[in-house]
């Protein structure tokens, strides 16, 4: 053979098993990269806290189907109260890192409730769809345990990635309000506009079909609120929103053309207080 064409050969062959060790790692351990917190996560000490985080924040233990230990908390609600908020974060945020968004509904009259996903923070375990679902539901049953789940008074909030989990309860339940900030229509849509990663959605394990879900909302009231600068995740999900529901009485799409995907709150904060003061009034 040519010595050329040996060199071409073999430069294609090392390339072919760079290329397939790199998909073999991103098949394997998607859910490390869809859920980067879970990697950060190993530094954590796992299991219960010994001491308490708050005066107003109470810590829970999620009953999962599996045994497996994970995390939830309960924030107080200041003043009169509104009603219930399960609170759904980031892929890359914790408990501790999305205290904000639970105090913001704290000081909007809400008893809010959110869970660490397996594997980040104090959480237990490795994240999969259909457990980080189960959980999700598991963290419900225990506010109805402790008489604090109304759906008439519920909120659901979803931020990011945490869309996914939030439209999942929210198409079980039927709350009176979801709240999704920055979501994607499906994390299949996400992956198929990224050109490295579309290849492999015939493997992609995990598909958050938000929309889907909300299509199958009928009472309740729904808010997106989205940036125009977000490169996270393009608005041109929230557009899709836009265009599915123009028109509609029960679900409403806001898209700030200043926001990026991490300060998309504080520009439409006025907007969000006032559709929850307009669907959850004081009781």
């Amino acid at each position: 053979m040519n010595i050329a064409v040996l060199a071409v050969v073999r430069f294609c062959l090392r390339g072919a098993i760079i290329i397939g060790v790199f998909l073999t790692i991103v098949i394997s351990f998607q859910e490390a990269l869809v859920f980067p917190s879970v990697l950060r996560g190993l530094q954590h000490e796992k299991g219960p806290r010994s001491a308490a985080i708050g005066e107003s924040v109470e810590v829970l233990t999620v009953p999962t189907i599996d045994g497996t230990f994970v995390e939830g908390v309960r924030v107080a609600p200041e003043g009169h109260t509104r009603g219930f908020a399960l609170v759904f974060h980031g892929n890359g945020d914790t408990l501790d890192s999305s205290r904000g968004l639970r105090n913001w509904l704290r000081q909007l009259g809400f008893a809010a409730f959110s869970l660490e996903y397996r594997g980040a923070g104090r959480s237990r375990g490795w994240p999969s769809e259909r457990l980080l679902e189960q959980d999700s539901l598991a963290l419900w049953e225990l506010m109805c345990a402790r008489q604090e789940c109304d759906p008439a008074r519920t909120l659901i909030f979803g931020y990011s990635m945490g869309s996914g989990p939030a439209s999942f309860v929210a198409h079980k339940v039927d709350p009176r309000g979801l709240l999704l900030m920055a979501p994607f229509t499906s994390l299949r849509d996400m992956v198929a506009e990224i050109p490295l990663y579309r290849h492999l959605l015939p493997f992609l394990r995990i598909q958050f079909p938000v929309i889907d879900r909300v299509r199958t909302l009928r009472s309740t009231q729904v808010l997106v609120l989205h940036g125009e600068r977000d490169t996270v995740v393009p608005v041109t999900h929230a557009k899709r929103f836009a265009e599915e529901y123009a028109g509609s009485s029960h679900v409403a799409v806001a898209i700030h053309p200043l926001a990026n995907h991490v300060d998309i709150l504080s520009h439409q904060h006025d907007l969000a207080k006032r559709w929850i003061e307009d669907h959850f009034p004081y009781r």
